[in-house]
């Protein structure tokens, strides 16, 4: 019996749209193993909903003829196209695993780690910053906040 296909990472935004007229899937990685969104289309699509942990690559070759109307698809295209996702960190596989233990490892050795929501989630200036965090203490004490950005 072959080697069933991990399922697709559960912590990463997929998200449905199109781009120059064609459906897609726009794919966030909030982890950052990911670091620019990537677009799946074309087969990619068809094949991401295939991917749930408990097919092998003949179920999902076989599903994606079902799916196109009898086409033959071959089992080597299946297993290049996973491969390709594999190597983005979109599959729960050891590769993804060893990444996210290698990030997460590097993330604490560090002594000081980087403001990375600065300038989006809050100003990133401090003459900006200090009367922002203060609107926000104020509102705890039971002041009204008044935000100017």
């Amino acid at each position: 019996m072959e080697k069933i296909v991990p399922r697709l990472r559960t912590d990463i935004d997929i998200i449905p749209t199109s781009y120059q007229g064609e459906n897609v899937f726009l794919v966030k990685d909030l982890l950052g193993l990911i670091p620019q969104p990537v677009l799946l289309r074309g087969a990619a699509l068809q094949v991401i909903g295939l991917i749930d942990g408990m097919r092998n690559i003949q179920d999902i070759q076989a599903e994606l003829m079902r799916l196109q109307g009898g086409v033959f698809v071959r089992s080597e295209d299946v297993e290049d196209m996973i491969s390709q996702l594999d190597k983005i960190f979109l599959i729960d596989s050891q590769n993804y695993r060893q990444e996210k233990k290698r990030i997460v490892k590097e993330y604490m050795q560090h002594q000081t780690r980087e403001a990375c929501l600065a300038g989006r989630a809050y100003p990133d200036k401090p003459d900006e910053l200090t009367p922002y965090i203060q609107s926000i203490l104020d509102t705890e004490n039971g002041q009204p906040a008044v935000l100017e950005r």
